[in-house]
């Protein structure tokens, strides 16, 4: 048995495990999510240390952070794409009864995590995911004992302009539940800009050429607390899909100290509005014992 002390106090981790069309400048390039994620983490107590799968590589295939980097994190924020993930390896390489992103969390670590079909690539298991009480496998465990969600299902990537309700592309924002609006969260929206000078991040809003694109917002899971044992605090404001209309798409735990709490996101946090994620950020990593020690000022977009 290898046991690895670390004390979980040394900086906060940043996992980017997205680079999904990133070679298509209009989606966002890394330096663009690099950019984001530095304003969003800007000004805390701790340094904020980056892990990119695509710099650490075993045989040239990208690997996750080991259990190393995760020991002396005090907060682990990984963010996913939807097809190119290393994330699913922290859930294939150690065997059924273990995980080290599960160990990290058991050992105090806090953990963010957000993205594109994140839940999929964790079980392995097609959307709708239903997890109960008799899942052995680590996929399942993690996300019933670490996440605390029960059920999901993704809205998917349809975007038929002559039947809205078959949207997939339908996310428009995410509005604080009453659990939400207790804890002082804000609401989040996607970044569309404005179509008529200059498209936002999320520039697809706008009606470019490609109609299988027109006028849509962003894939989202839905989402359900397993027995009710995570605050469901963030629901879908829904954009042409009534399907995902009010349903959660953020899930809290909350372990009552520092240590060990988990915030499940089901988007992809880089196409919302910086400022809005960031104040976001600020109310989340505050209840994660994280420390502010200055704020940048005339953050927009």
């Amino acid at each position: 048995i290898d046991v690895i002390e670390g004390d979980l106090s040394q900086y906060i981790l940043l996992v980017d495990d997205y680079d999904f069309y990133e070679h298509i400048p209009t989606w966002g390039t890394d330096a663009d999510r690099d950019a984001f994620y530095d304003t969003v983490l800007c000004c805390y107590e701790r340094l904020i240390a980056d892990w990119d799968p695509e710099e650490h590589l075993v045989g040239g295939i990208p690997q996750p952070p080991d259990v190393v980097a995760l020991a002396s994190a005090s907060t682990v924020i990984w963010y996913c794409d939807d097809s190119q993930t290393t994330i699913s390896d922290m859930f294939d390489s150690y065997g059924p009864s273990y995980n080290p992103l599960g160990g990290y969390v058991r050992s105090g670590g806090n953990l963010v995590l957000c993205g594109e079909s994140v839940l999929t690539q964790i079980t392995g298991e097609p959307y709708p995911i239903t997890v109960t009480a008799a899942d052995t496998t680590s996929g399942a465990v993690f996300v019933r004992d670490c996440l605390r969600i029960g059920y999901a299902d993704y809205s998917g990537n349809g975007a038929n302009p002559s039947a809205p309700w078959d949207y997939g592309f339908c996310m428009l924002g995410a509005v604080p539940t009453p659990d939400g609006e207790a804890l002082g969260f804000e609401p989040v929206y996607v970044d569309t800009g404005d179509c008529s000078v200059q498209p936002g991040k999320w520039w697809v809003y706008c009606d470019p050429p490609t109609p299988n694109y027109l006028r849509c917002g962003i894939r989202v899971e839905k989402l359900e607390s397993f027995e009710g044992r995570s605050l469901e605090i963030y629901a879908t404001d829904s954009y042409l899909n009534p399907n995902y209309e009010g349903e959660t798409s953020v899930v809290l735990y909350l372990s009552g100290d520092n240590h060990g709490n988990v915030c499940y996101m089901g988007f992809p946090l880089y196409y919302l509005k910086t400022f809005q994620v960031k104040a976001c950020f600020d109310e989340l990593l505050a209840l994660f014992g994280e420390t502010l020690v200055g704020d940048p000022t005339g953050i927009e977009g």
